[in-house]
């Protein structure tokens, strides 16, 4: 049982960092979409979704840690 926790911790732990990765690639392409927006209202709008997912990138990364400490 206890190396079915394990295993499952580390799928958790796994699928955190496959969602921190996600979350820094779609800030990465909302940044440069704000780079090329026009409007200075669609700049800001994009700029507050990006600091929105560096939020959650931070709150993954932070699980994903507390998670290695158990495995």
């Amino acid at each position: 049982i206890s190396a079915c926790l394990v295993g499952s911790e580390m799928c958790i732990r796994d699928r955190l960092c496959r969602a921190c990765k996600l979350y820094l690639s779609a800030n990465e392409l909302v940044e440069g979409v704000a780079l090329t927006a026009n409007d200075p209202e669609d700049q800001r709008k994009l700029r507050v979704y990006s600091t929105s997912l560096l939020d959650k990138h931070a709150t993954c990364k932070k699980r994903a840690a507390e998670l290695m400490i158990f495995s």
